[in-house]
């Protein structure tokens, strides 16, 4: 039986680090597979007890991977075939590779973005702020971090893709975004989607913050603005001419 919520809590988990395999040897279903790094198995298990209340069981995996001589550890959590999350799949895969467009955006909701952020999303943080009077730079330091910017992560989606996500979050949340190139990329798969300005993150954090569980607050947690604070301190440079 194809249950409606599983599929859409499907969704809501493949945006981001989910996957969904097409077994060969199996035409009766696909397999759904949750990855994360080994310190977020505290996530992991949150959507991986989601999809057993669901009816979806599943197996941990931990493995180890090697990456420029250094050793990650990453938790796994894979599932049995179930003919829902072939539904799933069909929103979100053309072929085998995973799409955005109108008719996916139309079924997310504030609960898929949060998902969706937890997954690809993050928070960065600063303590400076700086300013340039007659050609030096004075940096400012505060006592709290504040949120510089809420980001996702779009790699592997295309130009018009990261366009379209740009659209809907105007149109169903009027959030302004813009494009922002990862610096060790040198095309649109190294893009970026940035939430800036006061407004827009405060917008963008209310409509997250309810499904945010406790072990990834770190995302959201922090002021929006350094305004009404006393700074520390203040070091000044000049500017090159």
């Amino acid at each position: 039986m194809i249950s409606d919520t599983l599929v859409k809590t499907l969704i809501d988990f493949t945006l981001g680090d989910g996957s969904i395999s097409f077994p060969l040897t199996d035409k009766r279903g696909a397999r759904f597979k949750l990855e994360h790094s080994i310190k977020q198995r505290d996530y992991l298990w949150h959507k991986a007890q989601i999809l057993k209340d669901l009816g979806l069981d599943g197996n941990e995996v931990i493995q180890e991977r090697v990456v420029k001589g250094k050793t990650y550890q990453t938790i796994s959590y894979v599932t049995k075939n179930h003919q829902s999350i072939l539904t799933a799949r069909k929103w979100l895969y053309n072929q085998r590779v995973k799409k955005i467009d109108k008719a996916l955006l139309r079924q997310l909701d504030a609960k898929s973005i949060a998902y969706w952020f937890m997954d690809d999303g993050s928070g960065p943080k600063t303590k400076k702020s700086s300013s340039i009077v007659d050609g030096k730079r004075y940096t400012y330091i505060y006592p709290e971090h504040k949120i510089e910017r809420y980001t996702f992560s779009t790699y592997n989606c295309t130009l018009d893709e990261i366009n379209l996500i740009r659209d809907w979050f105007l149109s169903e949340y009027s959030i302004e975004t813009h494009a922002k190139l990862d610096k060790r990329s040198k095309n649109c798969l190294g893009v970026f989607i940035s939430i800036d300005g006061i407004e827009n993150k405060d917008k963008f954090r209310e409509i997250v913050k309810p499904y945010i569980i406790p072990s990834m607050q770190y995302k959201i947690d922090g002021i929006h603005t350094f305004k009404g604070l006393q700074y520390s301190a203040v070091t000044t440079e000049r500017e090159n001419s």
